[in-house]
């Protein structure tokens, strides 16, 4: 949408960052105050690489991290610092944390904190935290549900998905989540032990549909 192209261009000088709009704006579904704008903040100074995946195929100042789905329900992974880049962000340096055996995490929960930390100024309102969103409130009346979320490099996962037998969704729209990619969200469950660090494997087309 317009709103997500204005917003990224908006903040290309302060940070790398690609708004993109979802749920029923995206769709379509309601006028622009009718209800809350759903928004996913992509860090584009960030990737995020499946297994069998080279990190030096990235640019030097991109912070890769590997994903490892062990230990963890389906769809969902923690992160794993591959490679620190030279564009590091302090969202993502202060939200690593040890594994216990020597390695970084990305630590979901400290990354939406100290990006909302960021990301907020005085004149919004922002509000407790909702899953992985977090709601704020812009001139009283702007509503918006805030999701931070990196690219997720998964071709294998993608295409073993797709392989997969399915009435539901349709081929079309099976061929466009191949082809837009997937994101990682933070984890949304509550409850779980380990969801501090935890991500979620996420596709903005695969969800709409």
């Amino acid at each position: 949408m317009e709103y997500g192209r204005l917003m990224s261009a908006w903040f290309r000088g302060a940070a790398p960052i690609t708004f993109l709009v979802t749920g029923s704006k995206a769709e379509g579904l309601s006028c622009f105050l009718e209800s809350d704008i759903d928004l996913m903040f992509v860090h584009n100074s960030v990737i995020c690489i499946e297994d069998g995946v080279n990190a030096h195929h990235f640019p030097r100042e991109i912070t890769v991290f590997r994903s490892y789905s062990r230990m963890t329900y389906s769809g969902h992974c923690r992160l794993i610092l591959e490679r620190r880049g030279t564009m590091t962000y302090l969202a993502e340096a202060d939200a690593l944390c040890d594994d216990g055996y020597g390695r970084e995490l990305l630590s979901s929960d400290l990354y939406v904190l100290n990006f909302s930390n960021v990301m907020f100024s005085e004149d919004i309102v922002h509000h407790h935290r909702s899953g992985p969103s977090t709601p704020s409130t812009m001139y009283g009346s702007l509503h918006k549900d805030l999701v931070s979320a990196f690219r997720y490099y998964c071709l294998d996962i993608l295409s073993k998905w797709a392989a997969r037998p399915r009435h539901w969704p349709p081929s079309e729209v099976v061929h466009q989540v191949v082809s837009l990619g997937a994101f990682l969200t933070p984890v949304v469950f509550k409850g779980r032990e380990y969801q501090h660090v935890e991500w979620r494997v996420y596709s903005t087309m695969g969800e709409s549909n």
